[in-house]
């Protein structure tokens, strides 16, 4: 039971999960997410290495700092939890650690934007770049997977301990109808978005941009750009697009890159330490 200004509201159970609960998740989003986010409910499969295939129910992106990504499970209480919900999860997670299914979400989050022009103006207003850029920046860091659902019983409850492991967020959606009326709705959950203070230590000078070894991401994002523009991607293309005279400290890290499967280096030529590489993402 539920009291709002004197006015009783019982809780309901949807029984639909694709006509009745995914919408009022959509419909509450930048409730959960935060005012600056956007809900992608678009059913993009993830693939992983060895091909297994899930398919979340959306995608939703921030457009405020620290800018976080997505990837969204809407459930069901009375769904099976360890023959339908963990196997789900776990797929995802799967999934997401294949390059090219980041990429092939990038490329439809990009054309979803691309194709609505006020959003595409909202989202150029709030991130101050140009998108394609933002995204392929945006999804080189890992995901949050987040699970929705209806209610958290006592078998999800035990399974949350488990899930926590690996990052999953899960976030409890309820809704109450009014005794006297059941047309209107109430929901009860807890945002993932907390509102932060200005603080007053940032107000001063800008802090000045230290430059260092370009992180994983910043070098998997450099190399899809380049690699669009037709370029042949080698240490010294980088270390020019890092605006770095260092280039041993370019080829470190291709190196742990390459030892960790995500790019592939190959030989040009040359001998000893006058050899040429060249590297290519998988």
């Amino acid at each position: 039971m539920l009291v709002i200004d004197g006015i009783k509201y019982k809780l309901w159970t949807p029984m639909d999960e694709e006509k009745e609960f995914h919408p009022m998740v959509k419909k509450y989003s930048k409730e959960i997410f935060g005012e600056d986010s956007h809900y992608f409910d678009v059913k993009h499969k993830l693939k992983s290495k060895s091909g297994i295939v899930s398919i979340p129910d959306a995608y939703v992106i921030t457009l405020s700092k620290p800018y976080e990504w997505y990837i969204v499970e809407n459930e069901l209480s009375t769904h099976p939890v360890y023959s339908h919900i963990v196997p789900q999860i776990l797929k995802f997670i799967s999934g997401i650690e294949n390059l090219r299914s980041q990429r092939e979400i990038r490329d439809i989050l990009y054309d979803e934007i691309n194709h609505d022009k006020i959003l595409k103006e909202y989202v150029e207003t709030k991130i101050g770049s140009e998108v394609y850029r933002f995204l392929s920046k945006l999804l080189s860091k890992r995901a949050k997977i987040v699970i929705v659902i209806d209610e958290i019983t006592e078998q999800i409850k035990d399974v949350c301990k488990f899930l926590e492991k690996f990052g999953i967020q899960i976030v409890e959606f309820k809704t109450f109808v009014r005794e006297d009326e059941e047309n209107v709705h109430a929901h009860q959950f807890k945002p993932l978005y907390i509102p932060r203070e200005k603080s007053r230590v940032s107000e001063g000078k800008p802090k000045r941009e230290r430059r260092g070894r370009p992180t994983d991401e910043q070098i998997l994002t450099a190399m899809e750009q380049l690699q669009a523009e037709g370029k042949t991607i080698t240490s010294t293309v980088l270390r020019d697009h890092f605006q770095t005279k260092n280039r041993g400290v370019i080829r470190q890290a291709m190196r742990g890159l390459a030892k960790a499967g995500k790019i592939r280096i190959e030989e040009l030529g040359g001998e000893g330490k006058k050899k040429h590489f060249v590297y290519k993402l998988p």
